[in-house]
């Protein structure tokens, strides 16, 4: 084990015991006898409703008549019972329910059965958890509900009986109360941003609560300079999640504007970050590249998002804070990965796809990244996080970077901790025929010596994209054992809209887009070959795909090993004949490794 390894998972033992610590004061504080403690002003009325700027479907009532309840990619059956009552059919599902994010579909339907549905099931909600334990009171859920209230209290209070208003009124005090005393127990990242973010909306939507809002109002501008970096990204390094974050502070925002108070300069800043940063990580058809986590793009909930983007600015090339590179040329996009992973407390989501690339022409995916399971998906997730499931270079089947189970009594599992490469570099230049990526990383530096360059070129009409990987040694090849005698392989996962025709001089392959164009990949070292693998970037569910490879190894007593290859766009139409594709199982990929 590296010396990295043991410092991070020192850190990562401190900080499991630290969380043990706050669990215990959790117990503690949710006593009868400690209570008292954490009293606060009541909520009595609330003068202001945010707007929910979340996608809704408005069948959701319908179902719910029907004995059907779908949450989290899941619709589970619950009768005449109470889905707060049913066995959960998932973690996921369970925590959507308690979030009460589905009471926006509620006001989407618009009819006295879906005002009567939201106010039973609030009303149920209240009476089974009056004990302050239980899934339902993890801090981020209690901030996810709290916001869903608030922004619905329309669709909940209006017209409602006194009995009932007091039965809310008070639930929501308690919430609020116990969020401002265990925001700091969430985990750092989002699910702390949206403990504050909560915090922040109650004190400007229920009158006399200044004072909760001038409290939070430092360590809410703490995370948001924490976690929005200068250039826009997340320390995440997900793509996704800046939607996410999104449609939680421009609500935000407005209310500050509606209770005429100046918003935080912190809040607004960070929005201006991040509107650019989203058009940076978009691709031809419009989705987000899928890098650290990112899977299928919620595109009706990007398309709100952009509706509040007022800014011309057009994206960089190179987000050297956030760590990636996007290069366009004519109606070609490529973005790499050109960063080292988020902080260890991050990380628990981030992908080994250091240096790996997507291309796009015009709305045709063609390289791509496998991406992340809509729903988390344990089996799935731990094999994607891998680096051969990401288009680049990757040494002996092993990953660039390595992952560590949080504690030390866990295996390998799909939250472990992402640690290397800890050197990467990148730069973009303007050559003759276009634009230039020179990157590199030391991923594979402490284990076998070598350090992963890469160029891609991209033409000045986008129809030719050139690359070079190099494999350096400076002190000679180490482990070649356990590596295999340095053999290596450059993977490019193909989008399941992409029909790969390998060509006779083995190569070279065709690939055929569903448009009826297509590009050449060409290797001028060893050969191009096939297999399959799986595209998870869908919310119906994993598909079936296929990959180019191009393999190679270190010859014997030699320090340095290079494969150029290109795409180059060829002239002429084709015919699509794919097959549909099926749903995928797991492809024997590398799994993350425990160390």
């Amino acid at each position: 084990m590296s010396v990295q390894s043991i410092t991070t998972r020192a850190r990562l033992t401190a900080s499991a015991t630290g969380m043990a610590g706050r669990n215990f004061m959790r117990r503690l504080m949710r006593s009868r006898l400690m209570r008292w403690r954490y009293r606060g002003p009541a909520i009595n009325q609330l003068i202001l409703v945010p707007q929910d700027l979340r996608t809704s479907d408005p069948s959701f009532s319908s179902e719910l008549h029907h004995g059907q309840c779908g949450l989290a990619g899941i619709a589970a059956y619950i009768g005449q019972e109470s889905p707060f009552v049913v066995r959960p059919p998932s973690p996921e599902w369970e925590r959507d329910l308690h979030g009460f994010g589905w009471l926006r579909n509620l006001t989407a339907a618009g009819e006295q059965i879906a005002r009567d549905q939201a106010r039973a099931l609030v009303a149920e909600w209240i009476a089974l958890n009056r004990s302050m334990s239980g899934a339902s009171w993890q801090p981020e859920l209690v901030a996810r509900r709290v916001i869903s209230w608030i922004s619905h209290s329309s669709l909940l209070l209006q017209g409602a009986d006194t009995d009932y208003y007091d039965r809310v009124m008070e639930s929501l005090t308690e919430q609020l109360r116990y969020l401002h005393a265990h925001w700091r127990d969430t985990a750092e990242g989002t699910d702390r941003l949206t403990a504050l973010v909560a915090l922040q909306l109650a004190g400007l939507a229920a009158a006399e609560m200044q004072p909760l809002l001038d409290e939070c109002a430092r360590p809410f501008n703490d995370q948001l300079r924490r976690q929005v970096l200068p250039d826009g990204g997340h320390v995440s390094r997900n793509p996704a999640i800046l939607i996410e974050i999104l449609l939680d502070l421009l609500p935000l925002k407005q209310c500050y504007i509606s209770r005429n108070l100046t918003p935080p300069a912190e809040l607004t800043s960070a929005i201006d970050r991040m509107m650019p940063m989203i058009r940076f990580f978009r691709m031809g058809d419009g989705a987000l590249a899928r890098f650290n986590g990112c899977g299928p793009t919620a595109t009706d909930m990007l398309a709100t998002v952009i509706a509040y983007d007022d800014s011309v600015k057009a994206p960089d090339e190179l987000a050297e804070a956030s760590g990636y590179c996007r290069l366009a040329q004519g109606h070609s996009i490529v973005i790499a990965d050109v960063g080292s992973p988020p902080p260890p407390a991050n990380s628990g989501a981030a992908h080994a796809g250091c240096l790996s690339f997507e291309l796009s022409w015009g709305a045709s995916p063609i390289v791509v990244n496998c991406g992340s399971p809509a729903h988390r998906d344990m089996e799935w997730s731990r094999v994607m996080r891998s680096t051969l499931a990401h288009s680049t270079l990757s040494l002996g089947h092993e990953s660039s970077g390595q992952f560590l189970a949080a504690r030390l009594d866990r295996s390998a599992s799909a939250d472990a901790r992402l640690v290397g490469p800890t050197k990467v570099a990148a730069s973009i230049s303007r050559v003759e025929a276009g634009i230039s990526l020179s990157a590199s990383h030391d991923g594979y530096e402490s284990r076998y010596g070598v350090v992963h360059h890469r160029r891609l070129t991209l033409s000045d009409e986008g129809r030719l994209l050139e690359g070079e990987d190099k494999l350096l040694a400076p002190s000679g090849l180490r482990g070649e054992a356990r590596l295999g005698n340095g053999a290596f392989q450059i993977h490019f996962h193909l989008h399941p809209d992409v029909e790969p025709r390998p060509q006779p001089d083995g190569k070279s392959a065709l690939l055929v887009l569903r448009d009826g164009t297509a590009w050449m990949l060409t290797t001028d070292s060893g050969a191009v070959g096939m297999d399959q693998s799986a595209y998870l970037a869908v919310d119906r569910g994993p598909r079936r795909s296929w990959q180019a490879l191009i393999g190679g190894q270190f010859a014997p007593g030699t320090r340095e090993a290079k494969v150029n290859w290109s795409l180059m766009q060829v002239a002429g139409e084709y015919e699509w004949t794919a097959a549909a594709v099926s749903e995928a199982q797991p492809p024997a990929m590398e799994e993350p490794a425990s160390t």
